[in-house]
């Protein structure tokens, strides 16, 4: 798929690499706001579930819930690129790519216990639901 066409750019035009192999993107405001908004599409019909929340400037995505409304949730809500557009978010804003991290929180509902956690890039995030620690 060529992301750049849902996004009206092709950032390949306004994309370099430095002497230290980073890549480096020139872009005015206007091509800035394309962007956001298309990842902010995303993360806010997420964001807009009763049941999330994103959090400290999208480094923390809380999921609330029993197992089942998790699952759904992680199924049919939560999209494949998700972490990488909070991710992302977090460097438009101005955070150093050092410092860039997720934490997805899943706490049950009815014991507000921490069923699981873990922060992108340190660790992966694992979206098998079988695999949690709810009660039921």
């Amino acid at each position: 798929r060529e992301w750049y066409k849902n996004v009206g750019i092709d950032l390949r035009e306004y994309a370099s690499i430095d002497k230290s192999g980073n890549l480096i993107l020139k872009l005015n405001d206007n091509e800035e706001e394309k962007i956001l908004t298309y990842y902010d599409n995303d993360l806010d019909k997420l964001d807009s579930l009763p049941q999330v929340q994103i959090l400290e400037q999208y480094k923390v995505l809380k999921i609330t819930g029993n197992k089942a409304s998790v699952s759904d949730i992680i199924a049919n809500q939560f999209g494949l690129l998700t972490i990488d557009e909070m991710a992302i978010r977090q460097l438009f804003s101005g955070v150093s790519s050092n410092n860039v991290s997720v934490t997805l929180v899943v706490e049950e509902e009815d014991t507000n216990i921490i069923v699981y956690e873990a922060t992108w890039p340190k660790e992966d995030i694992n979206l098998s639901v079988n695999n949690w620690k709810f009660s039921n």
